[in-house]
């Protein structure tokens, strides 16, 4: 029943859209479908009063299946818009939840939890006046560069809405402190979901370090003591920065023991928390 009503519906709209969209001359009749012109092998005519029009060629301009089905009685003409109907659907998953839903956390959030059930931290007054100073190269800075409300990838016509998600995007948009290891999937990601040029996802050496990139803020030191890193920036309007740290200079061994890294101003307001194994 519910194709029926698809192909009904899309024989309406076929209707509206070609008497709305028709230019008349005295000879030859122009077709238009929503406002382009369309050219078919057998054109529009008037016959008995009534103008005709190709359907195969009004149907899948408007992003319909035309099909044609010869009988004994003559044939069968079958519009469809099933296949339109997927791929809208697979768009519209790619950008919302299927059902409703209230999502409050995300897979930060998870590790920084886990991480806290599982250790105790050091004090961040501590960690800077006792902490180890760890040297750090800046490798991009841009302080012009103004945080985009909407992003042209975000449209869900772009790659079938691989940058779309409500999820991904809230995600990156409510967080402005990132680690970077080098992977095109993440620099992809990071890019398109927040509107980046690509020298902000710069890395040096894949598996010696990692980048870390900063959204209106700027890195004035960083402070290591046990698996504790302070990463302390002055924060400003606009801008990115990334900087570059070498595994070495964190001491970091093989037992792949997780970091707990801090994000904080000089004055000491926390700003951002993340966990990262190396």
């Amino acid at each position: 029943m519910k194709k029926k009503w698809l192909i009904a519906g899309i024989g309406v709209v076929i209707l509206i859209s070609v008497f709305a969209t028709m230019s008349f001359a005295s000879n030859p009749i122009r077709l238009f479908v929503n406002g382009k012109e369309i050219k078919a092998d057998v054109m529009p005519q008037i016959i008995n009063g009534r103008t005709m029009v190709p359907v195969r060629w009004v149907a899948e301009a408007l992003g319909a299946d035309v099909q044609w089905e010869e009988t004994k009685n003559g044939g069968i003409v079958r519009v469809s818009v099933e296949g339109e109907l997927q791929k809208l659907l697979q768009r519209l998953r790619a950008i919302e939840p299927e059902e409703p839903q209230t999502i409050t956390s995300n897979y930060r959030d998870e590790k920084i939890a886990k991480y806290l059930d599982e250790h105790e931290i050091n004090p961040v007054r501590k960690i800077l006046d006792e902490g180890k100073a760890i040297s750090f190269e800046v490798l991009t800075t841009d302080d012009t560069w103004k945080r985009p409300y909407y992003y042209k990838n975000w449209h869900s016509t772009f790659m079938d809405g691989k940058f779309s998600s409500i999820e991904i995007i809230t995600f990156l948009a409510t967080h402005d402190f990132y680690l970077l290891y080098g992977g095109a999937s993440e620099s992809s990601t990071l890019l398109n979901g927040i509107g980046l040029p690509s020298e902000a996802t710069e890395t040096k050496y894949p598996g010696q370090g990692v980048s870390i990139l900063s959204l209106n803020a700027k890195a004035k030191e960083i402070k290591l003591l046990d698996q504790q890193l302070l990463v302390v920036v002055e924060p400003q309007l606009n801008g990115f920065q990334t900087i570059w740290v070498n595994f070495s200079d964190m001491y970091i061994t093989n037992d792949r023991k997780p970091f707990f890294i801090q994000y904080l101003t000089p004055e000491g307001y926390l700003l951002e928390q993340d966990v990262a194994t190396w």
